[in-house]
């Protein structure tokens, strides 16, 4: 790697560090019932979505604290008879996740990183989901998104079909106007929150 470049993207990484440990403050200090009420409004908006009312599969993250919560938007699209899918780790040191089959929400187990994980393993091929909800620790107007550095999600949308839907989750707190990105970081389609849908392509 040309000395030129290490710097640049040495730099990208502290940034990306500052700006982690900043939302992770952010959300730790964000009470309860407020995460509670915006999680409820932007899930109704996710459903209201044209583009998630195709009959292909989904794939939804399980919250972490401080994370929006899918739960009802889970409940919406099992209601409807859609195939409902959720991450589970392969490997932690690799950086790479599974989408697998989930047919209740009584149908996990706790995995790596204490993380809620469906219990089956009922893989369903990244290029057959059509609709993937993306967590994030941040988001800009662009779609560029601020991960927590494991890399498990910039893999696993890469693999996905081009057409299929890349939707950020996020509170209004999260979104900035400009994220630093370099070649390995993937994008999403639009972006949802509590305040406003943001179409980013």
């Amino acid at each position: 790697m040309p000395p030129n470049l290490f710097v640049a993207r040495q730099g990208i990484v502290t940034v990306k560090q500052a700006l982690r440990r900043q939302m992770k403050e952010m959300l730790a200090a964000m009470p309860a019932i407020i995460m509670s009420e915006k999680s409820r409004v932007s899930a109704g908006k996710i459903i209201s979505l044209e583009v998630f009312q195709a009959d292909n599969p989904i794939l939804l993250y399980m919250p972490l604290p401080g994370e929006p919560d899918t739960k009802q938007i889970a409940l919406e699209a099992w209601k409807n008879g859609r195939t409902v899918a959720m991450p589970k780790i392969v490997s932690s040191s690799d950086g790479l996740m599974n989408a697998v089959k989930c047919s209740s929400l009584d149908d996990v187990e706790i995995g790596p990183f204490g993380i809620l994980a469906p219990a089956s393993n009922d893989v369903i091929a990244p290029e057959e989901i059509g609709f993937v909800v993306v967590p994030a620790l941040a988001y800009d107007r662009r779609g560029g998104r601020l991960g927590r550095g494991g890399g498990f999600y910039d893999r696993f949308l890469a693999r996905m079909d081009a057409r299929a839907a890349k939707c950020g989750l996020a509170f209004s707190e999260q979104i900035v106007d400009e994220l630093p990105t370099d070649e390995h970081d993937e994008t999403v389609d639009l972006i949802v929150t509590d305040e406003e849908i943001l179409w980013c392509k």
